[in-house]
């Protein structure tokens, strides 16, 4: 009996069982290798059939040829379902890459947009982080300017928290202590030769002149920085109808030169301190803090006096701010050498001015008692002429 032919079936789709098969799918190119391999082996056992049958009968010629028809039936059978397996299987592939291509596409957008998301808020943490970073950089800058400002303040006053209003005597006092004593060499140096530089002006020119100088000198610097500045900024094309801004503005202020409060608080103060000169000289005059001081006041004015009528005036004040500016320092410097100097000679000077003193009032006291006797002398020789002339005696006259 003729063997039938059985195609090799591997793999199982669409109702056709084969083989075992892999779970996994095949692709486009197994399925036609499996077609190719069963009309393979189709033809070959078609071949072998003729070969075998080539001997009988008609009968058996007539088998071969339906054998032969059936089995290319069947490989065109397996052929059509194979290419209709690999089309199905070609456009599952296709739909499942291109959903694969979708869903890589859709990680790949949310991939990007985390990684947007994530760079963004890295790049706000850091621009934070920055910003904090550079407003802490800015305070302590800011603090450092505060400091080396209030240390240069500091250097060129080197003053205690004194306010003037609350007690304008001990302020001024403190700020002549601080210039005089030379705490700052700088500042008191830079008010010395301003003090000098108005006295040796003052002493050539009038006050009049003085501030004629200095407006003529501050408006036409002021005028020729205009035009000079207006100028240039025309040649290079600069806008005309802004107003030019002059380099003396911050140093005149809009602000009023003499405010009513300050003007209230030194008139104040010039009063009280005239009251208190006047109380202070009221007193030296009548000697109602003793004797010895009156005295060493009287000696002072009559030597002052005496220098005033030689010498002017203008050279009197420049002496008077050259001591000082050079008495307390030097006495500062040698307190102790001076101070020890200074007792001696007050002493001495007690000393001298108790004797002088006592002497003038042991002859003051001499001239009151020869005074007084002469006095008596003249009251006892008027009695007795006018109780001569009563009794009609005459009187002896006294030697």
């Amino acid at each position: 009996m003729a063997e039938t032919y059985q195609p090799n079936m591997s793999y199982d789709n669409a109702g056709l069982t084969g083989n075992s098969a892999p779970d996994s799918t095949p692709t486009v190119m197994d399925s036609s290798q499996v077609a190719k391999e069963n009309m393979a082996a189709a033809q070959t056992h078609a071949q072998e059939q003729e070969w075998a049958s080539s001997a009988p009968s008609a009968a058996s010629g007539s088998t071969l040829s339906n054998l032969v028809d059936t089995a290319k039936t069947t490989g065109q059978d397996t052929l059509n379902t194979t290419q209709s397996i690999a089309s199905d299987k070609s456009q599952q592939a296709q739909a499942n890459l291109a959903g694969a291509t979708q869903q890589t596409q859709q990680a790949l957008n949310s991939a990007q947009t985390a990684a947007k998301q994530n760079i963004a808020a890295v790049q706000n943490s850091a621009q934070s982080k920055v910003n904090q970073v550079s407003e802490a950089a800015v305070r302590h800058a800011n603090a450092a300017k505060a400091n080396v400002r209030q240390g240069v303040q500091a250097q060129l006053n080197d003053l205690p928290n004194v306010n003037f209003d609350e007690n304008p005597r001990h302020f001024v006092r403190t700020h002549v202590r601080h210039l005089t004593l030379w705490e700052n060499p700088v500042h008191s140096g830079i008010f010395l030769a301003v003090l000098v530089l108005i006295l040796g002006l003052s002493a050539k020119f009038s006050p009049l002149h003085l501030l004629a100088a200095a407006f003529t000198i501050l408006t036409g610097v002021n005028v020729l920085y205009t035009v000079v500045f207006g100028a240039v900024k025309g040649a290079f094309g600069g806008a005309q109808d802004q107003p030019t801004t002059s380099p003396l503005q911050h140093y005149l202020p809009l602000d009023p030169l003499i405010s009513k409060t300050t003007s209230a608080r030194v008139s104040s103060y010039i009063t009280d301190e005239a009251n208190f000169v006047w109380s202070e000289a009221r007193k030296i005059i009548l000697c109602e803090h003793g004797i010895v001081p009156s005295i060493a006041w009287l000696s002072g004015s009559f030597i002052l006096w005496s220098v005033a009528k030689r010498v002017p005036s203008i050279y009197l004040a420049a002496t008077a701010v050259l001591v000082a500016f050079t008495v307390p320092k030097i006495y500062q410097s040698n307190q102790q050498v001076i101070d020890h100097h200074v007792n001696l000679a007050r002493e001495q000077a007690n000393q001298h001015i108790t004797t002088a003193v006592d002497l003038a009032k042991t002859h003051t006291n001499t001239l009151l008692n020869r005074a007084q006797q002469v006095k008596n002398d003249a009251v006892n020789q008027v009695k007795t002429q006018y109780a001569a002339k009563t009794q009609g005696t005459p009187v002896k006259k006294t030697q």
